[in-house]
């Protein structure tokens, strides 16, 4: 249990920019790094785990058994300085190539929580994720930054709800009481087209698609008369036609209904009925969302709603980075008297270094030649002693 509700870390997050039309058309650059949240932030916020004890003790939600089996974390709801709100949600802890960024204020400006790209893509835009109904972050995705028959439809908030940016086609149906179906990119990452399909239907109604846990659940024709003892098979879009629900048993001993869902390279496999398995122990609980994000409610982060309170902080810091850049010119201009002084004395030791070995040098011949000329007397004695004396005329006769 702990093991779970350690998961609940704060995650304040930020996105490139808020939705909007000139966010989503521009090229994608890295965001700045968020502000440190903790400036910001009300003191009284508890995030402790006490209570998570306690919301464990006196909650009467279950876990939520359909989520998938992921590594989830919690990311608490925001109160702006506006009084607009942004409801909690899950997301999951880390995802390859992908940053999270938390939420925060660039100035008065509030930039949204999500995934980013490590890197960018040549020729694409990144389209940031969401905050899904269910209370599930639905990811982002790379899009071509131009279409050949199509416009790109920016995302947009209707009330609380997020809809997703799409490709809208410029030219009007082939047939008349069409109605066009939004795309949506799937857990692959791949974007799928949307498509028309008929205004209406005799005896169905259409139920439009919905984000579930992350993923896009399709929208699809539902049978206005229920059947004894048998359940609804939706259809689907599969790229290239529409597929036609029907109906099946509600149960089968022995198996159990396997959805329609997309392979793995692109084709979609029928609904169909499988053997029954041993479901494998989940490795990670979770709560349902609305469950937690009920608790949470009066315990939402608080951003400082005092403008001149944030000014103030804005010009108390300033002030300090003066005095900071003030002490640091202060510290080089000593560092450069100091390199000048060495300087200095490196000459000066150098000078004296090479005089002492003149002085040395000259010392060593002055050395020298006294002891050569020394040798030379000496053997100089050495011969005068070894040459015959001259003999005297008188005794040659």
């Amino acid at each position: 249990m702990r093991t779970l509700l350690c998961a609940f870390t704060l995650a304040v997050v930020g996105t490139v920019a808020a939705p909007s039309q000139d966010s989503e058309a521009q090229s994608y650059r890295p965001p700045p790094p968020a502000a440190p949240i903790n400036s910001n932030y009300d003191a009284d916020f508890d995030d402790s785990p006490q209570f998570f004890d306690d919301f464990n003790a006196t909650i009467s939600a279950q876990f939520d058994v359909e989520a998938p089996d992921l590594d989830y974390v919690w990311v608490d709801a925001q109160v702006l300085q506006d009084g607009s709100q942004r409801e909690g949600f899950y997301r999951l802890r880390s995802q390859p190539n992908l940053n999270w960024i938390d939420g925060h204020y660039q100035g008065n400006l509030w930039v949204e929580a999500g995934w980013h790209p490590k890197r960018p893509q040549r020729n694409q835009t990144w389209i940031p994720g969401h905050r899904g109904a269910d209370g599930f972050w639905v990811n982002g995705h790379w899009r071509a930054q131009s279409r050949t028959g199509f416009t790109w439809n920016d995302g947009r908030w209707q009330g609380s709800t997020w809809i997703a940016g799409s490709w809208i086609p410029t030219r009007a149906p082939q047939q008349r009481n069409q109605s066009w179906v939004d795309g949506y990119t799937d857990s692959n990452d791949t974007w799928n087209d949307g498509f028309w399909r008929e205004a209406s239907r005799p005896g169905y109604t259409w139920q439009a698609g919905t984000w579930r846990y992350g993923q896009w659940q399709q929208g699809h024709w539902q049978p206005t008369q229920a059947r004894a003892n048998s359940a609804w098979s939706p259809g689907y879009w599969n790229g290239r036609t529409w597929v036609d629900g029907s109906w099946r048993d509600t149960s089968r001993a022995g198996f159990t209904w396997v959805a329609p869902q997309r392979a793995a390279r692109g084709n979609w496999v029928n609904g169909h009925w499988a053997r029954a398995r041993a479901q494998p122990v989940r490795r990670h609980q979770i709560y349902r969302a609305n469950e937690l994000a009920r608790e949470r409610q009066s315990q939402r982060r608080d951003w400082n709603a005092h403008s001149r309170v944030q000014n103030r902080v804005d010009r108390s810091h300033d002030r300090v980075q003066r005095q900071h850049d003030q002490v640091q010119r202060q510290h080089q201009q000593v560092q450069r008297q100091h390199e000048k002084v060495q300087r200095q004395i490196d000459r000066t030791n150098n000078r004296n270094q090479r005089r002492d070995v003149r002085t040395e040098r000259r010392v060593e011949r002055k050395v020298e030649r006294k002891v050569e000329r020394k040798v030379e007397r000496k053997q100089q004695r050495r011969d005068n002693k070894r040459a015959p004396a001259p003999r005297r005329r008188d005794q040659r006769r």
